[in-house]
């Protein structure tokens, strides 16, 4: 397969900065040739913005004290992709998860 075309993450936080956090960041910045990566905060104090940074210097960070689906909505105004992808900030990608899941959108 080609090297994939990039895609724009977004990612709801709030007060996420546990001890998974940084696995979770390091498993897209892995797995996913990420575009933007799309921080929906809802003015965490724990750290959380500053672990993001740390592993994507350049995410896009929006605060909002929105619900985490309209915080979703908003973050889908940022996306200038084809594709996007909502991660969870509590999982871990597991190695290949990018190409399986377009693999299967693309219907390959």
């Amino acid at each position: 397969m080609m090297d994939p075309e990039p895609i724009d993450v977004i990612m709801c936080t709030w007060n996420s900065n546990k001890l998974h956090f940084r696995k979770c960041l390091l498993s897209v910045k892995r797995e996913v040739p990420v575009h933007h990566f799309i921080v929906m905060d809802r003015y965490s104090s724990d750290g959380t913005i500053g672990a993001v940074r740390s592993v994507f210097s350049d995410a896009k960070v929006f605060q909002t004290t929105a619900n985490l689906a309209m915080a979703q909505r908003i973050g889908v105004k940022h996306v200038d992709t084809r594709y996007l992808a909502f991660i969870d900030d509590d999982i871990e990608l597991s190695e290949g998860w990018f190409r399986k899941m377009i693999s299967f959108i693309k219907g390959g």
